[in-house]
C-alpha cells in the first residue's frame, strides 16, 4: 500500500497535467451518471442546471490545481509548444 502511495506521488508530481486531467474527466463522468440516473426523478431542466453547476465547479477546481501544482517553467514551456504550433 505504502508503495503504490508512493508511486502515484511521485508520478503526481511529475506529470501533473497528465494526472489531474484524468481526475476530471472522471469526475465529470461519474457527475453525468449521476445526473442520468437522478433524471428520473426531476425535470430536465433541474438537471440542466445541476450540470452546469457541478462543471463550473470542477472546471474552477482543475484549473486552481494546475497552476498550483505545476511550476511556472512548466506552464511558460507549455504556452511556448502552443505557440510554437499555433505558426
Amino acid at each position: 500500500m505504502y508503495r503504490t502511495k508512493s508511486i502515484f506521488v511521485t508520478a503526481f508530481l511529475k506529470y501533473p497535467l497528465i494526472l489531474m486531467t484524468t481526475l476530471y474527466f472522471s469526475i465529470t463522468l461519474k457527475n453525468s451518471i449521476t445526473l442520468f440516473e437522478i433524471k428520473k426523478k426531476t425535470t430536465s431542466k433541474q438537471i440542466l442546471i445541476n450540470n452546469n453547476k457541478h462543471l463550473v465547479y470542477l472546471k474552477s477546481i482543475f484549473i486552481s490545481f494546475m497552476f498550483r501544482l505545476s511550476s511556472f517553467d512548466y506552464v511558460t514551456n507549455l504556452l511556448h509548444l502552443l505557440l510554437q504550433n499555433h505558426n
